[in-house]
């Protein structure tokens, strides 16, 4: 396969990263679908589970109910039990 067909799979994967310490835009003040990557500090849509960039898990579960929720939260929104340590 030529370098410039990889290249561009790549690209078209989100694999390639184009320059050093770009870093994506932050999100816009009150706009909830949209939260940073803890690992890498990309912009994410909120829905998802893991980081297409860096491939860090972006949901926890509760040590206290079980459920699963954002690791950005410092407590659950079920049960209100603290998320510190959680995994």
């Amino acid at each position: 396969m030529s370098s410039r067909i990889l290249t561009m799979a790549m690209s078209t994967l989100g694999l390639f990263s184009r320059g050093k310490g770009r870093t994506s835009p932050p999100p816009s003040s009150g706009d909830d679908a949209f939260i940073r990557c803890p690992a890498c500090g990309k912009v994410l849509h909120s829905t998802i589970s893991r980081c297409p960039y860096c491939a860090a898990f972006l949901e926890v579960k509760c040590p206290n109910c079980d459920r699963t929720t954002n690791r950005i939260l410092r407590k659950c929104p079920f049960c209100e039990a603290s998320l510190e340590g959680a995994r």
